[in-house]
């Protein structure tokens, strides 16, 4: 299957001729529509609407700006694009440090995500380069597709820390299309077929999965079950029945994803009351929590946190997942504040944290031979001191919660004990 082309624009490209761009080979168009909270391009009604008139497969994307009111680039968005079926899901372009730091960037961004998810039902592509992502030293919103720009000559970009793969590969910015005035930025999407066997063929297998189409096992390997989902997907949507998984299947998988569609599926999912039930303290669920933790913004963070603790007041001191694992018992503030919680979760966070938390816990590797104790250059500190110095400072916390995820759910529950007494 041979690599569909596509190409992105904004108002430094007016007067384009969609007609001539989509009789040259071109598949599809990703078009600026806002930029932080009340710009709007101004080709993009115009384009919005001739792209699809030319058959091309039309995309919105947003240039993030993180100093700017999240609330309002939200709406500046949603009252901007109208998505229809068929559509690109909305992408996020994340370029810019606006003069903040990463982890309110990230938040910020994070905030974006979800409530365009939430409001659209697509779940949205990131755009970005290598050099700007690494320098954020994250692997949060892995679970997004990818939209790489890396203009090099290697047969594959390079992908950031936490993505496998990409969704598409902007590989140059000086390309020529018929009927676009001077260079313009072109890219490529590589379709997954049978006989392939990688990575992207798994998350294909995956939202194949998650809309009903069930594909065997979720393996990387594009064998009869997956080509034979893929055809059902097609036959259900009205596409080319080809058993290949082309853009346009993509498009149909990456829209509306909280709807399942398959024959035979029953729409249900699990609970977070549910899962915390059956937590155990072990690593994968462990693993689950803390990179939960990292998906959600800080705002909604402290909002469950007071949901949790059933105060009225804002609540300033975080509040960690591991810990609410451990100390949950079904009381009614707690099983409201987790419902709460799990409302204000994309359908692909979700998704991703309960593969996390399902995952077979790995076998324990063997105990090395004890090594004679190494004498502490700093003498140890009793406890008793440090509840009398306890000062909530940043290393303090740092300090006790390093010390509390040590410690076996045996000595846990008997301090507990003692402590209540």
């Amino acid at each position: 299957m041979s690599t569909i082309r596509g190409i992105d624009v904004s108002d430094y490209q007016p007067n384009v001729n969609w007609k001539a761009v989509a009789s040259s080979g071109i598949s599809f168009a990703i078009i600026k529509s806002t930029e932080g909270a009340t710009f709007k391009a101004e080709v993009f009604p115009k384009y919005w609407a001739e792209t699809k008139a030319n058959s091309l497969i039309r995309g919105a994307y947003h240039f993030f700006r993180a100093n700017s009111s999240v609330q309002g680039q939200i709406d500046n968005f949603l009252k901007t694009v109208k998505l229809e079926e068929g559509d690109l899901p909305p992408v996020l372009d994340v370029e810019s440090m606006d003069g903040v730091a990463a982890g309110t960037l990230l938040d910020r961004a994070g905030q974006w995500l979800e409530a365009v998810e939430k409001a659209t039902g697509f779940r949205p592509i990131i755009y970005t380069y290598p050099g700007f992502w690494e320098a954020l030293k994250t692997t949060r919103f892995s679970n997004y597709p990818l939209w790489i720009a890396h203009y090099t000559t290697a047969p594959t970009p390079l992908v950031p820390p936490g993505w496998k793969d990409w969704m598409f590969w902007q590989f140059t910015d000086t390309g020529s299309v018929s009927g676009v005035n001077g260079g313009t930025d072109i890219n490529v999407f590589d379709p997954v077929a049978p006989g392939q066997v990688n990575t992207k063929v798994g998350k294909f297998q995956a939202l194949l999965k998650l809309r009903g189409f069930d594909p065997g096992p979720i393996d990387g390997d594009f064998g009869n079950g997956t080509k034979a989902a893929v055809v059902a997907l097609q036959k259900l949507k009205g596409l080319p029945q080809n058993g290949v998984g082309d853009l346009k299947t993509w498009v149909a998988l990456l829209g509306q994803l909280t709807a399942v569609e398959g024959p035979g599926v029953q729409p249900g999912v699990t609970k977070l009351t549910d899962l915390l039930g059956t937590y155990r303290g072990t690593a994968n669920q462990i693993e689950a929590l803390r990179w939960l933790q990292q998906q959600i913004s800080s705002t909604t963070l402290l909002e469950f946190a007071r949901l949790w603790r059933n105060q009225t007041a804002p609540q300033t001191q975080p509040i960690h997942l591991v810990d609410v694992a451990r100390y949950y018992q079904r009381l009614p503030n707690q099983i409201k504040s987790l419902e709460w919680l799990q409302q204000q979760l994309s359908s692909s966070v979700w998704q991703e944290f309960e593969k996390r938390w399902n995952a077979p816990t790995p076998a324990p590797t063997p105990t090395p031979a004890p090594t004679p104790p190494v004498p502490p250059t700093i003498p140890p500190v009793k406890l008793t001191n440090i509840c009398y110095y306890y000062q909530k400072l940043p290393h303090q916390i740092a300090a006790l919660q390093w010390l509390d995820d040590q410690l076996s759910p045996e000595v846990r529950a008997e301090f507990t004990r003692r402590w209540r007494q």
